[in-house]
C-alpha cells in the first residue's frame, strides 16, 4: 500500500457499548472483524441485546451508500475446528456467542 493510500486510513478503537463519537454518515466504509461473538450475552434471554445497538450505531454513521464489512465464523464453521470430536460441549457453547448467517441478515435488517 503506498503512502497516499496509508494517509487516507484511519484506524480508531471504540466502546460499541457506547454511541460512537462521530457525525451522521461520517464513514464510506467500517469494517468489523472478529467482535460480535465478544459482546453477545448467551445466558440472558435475547444473545443480541448488546449487539442492536452498536450496528444501528453503524447504520447512523455510515454514508448513504457506505459498506459494513463483517467478519464473523457461523455455526458451520464452528463445527469445522478441530476440538469438536473431543469438546462438542464447547462448539454448542461457543454457538451461542456467534450469530449464524439468518441471524446475521435480521439483525442487519431489523
Amino acid at each position: 500500500m503506498d503512502d497516499e493510500v496509508k494517509a487516507k486510513i484511519e484506524i480508531v478503537k471504540v466502546n460499541l457499548l457506547e454511541k460512537l463519537p462521530y457525525e451522521d454518515n461520517s464513514f464510506d466504509v467500517i469494517l468489523h472483524n472478529q467482535v460480535i461473538h465478544h459482546i453477545t450475552s448467551p445466558d440472558g434471554p435475547d444473545r443480541f441485546l448488546n449487539v442492536r445497538p452498536y450496528l444501528a450505531e453503524f447504520q447512523r454513521v455510515l454514508k448513504p451508500g457506505g459498506m459494513l464489512t463483517i467478519n464473523t465464523c457461523v455455526h458451520a464453521q464452528l463445527e469445522t475446528e478441530w476440538y469438536v470430536k473431543g469438546m462438542p460441549s464447547v462448539v454448542r457453547k461457543s454457538k451461542l456467542r456467534y450469530a449464524d448467517h439468518p441471524e446475521l441478515d435480521n439483525l442487519l435488517t431489523e
